[in-house]
């Protein structure tokens, strides 16, 4: 049986996620109608928090969707929509780079401040 077309998007976004190892979490919650709505993926990247709403191409988010969307990005997080269009890869992995470049700006501000030698350059 072939995946919907759903499906294939959030096994495509699942591959890209996993490729990035340790340094991103991904959780991905299972709905049953109880508890608090969710998006489909939870991202923990460099300590900063992403709800993905996976969809098959050209679709958009339920009403319901768009509170828990709308309830997470006031809470401070990053929501992305991810429907596998080259426009949704550039979202995801622009703002992935950008976390990341956040991330060696501080580390590296960290140490000046510190006066702490990097351990990672070689000598």
């Amino acid at each position: 049986m072939s995946a919907t077309p759903e499906g294939r998007v959030k096994n495509e976004l699942k591959r890209y996620l996993d490729s990035k190892g340790e340094s991103l979490h991904a959780l991905w919650p299972v709905q049953n109608g109880m508890g608090t709505p969710a998006l489909d993926v939870h991202v923990c990247f460099k300590g900063k928090y992403i709800g993905i709403e996976c969809k098959a191409p050209g679709k958009n988010m339920t009403p319901r969707q768009v509170v828990t969307a709308t309830k997470m990005h006031k809470a401070g997080a990053i929501v992305l929509l991810f429907d596998g269009s080259d426009d949704s890869w550039r979202n995801l992995i622009s703002t992935l780079e950008h976390i990341e470049d956040q991330s060696n700006r501080l580390a590296l501000k960290q140490m000046l401040d510190n006066k702490i030698a990097p351990t990672n350059l070689k000598q």
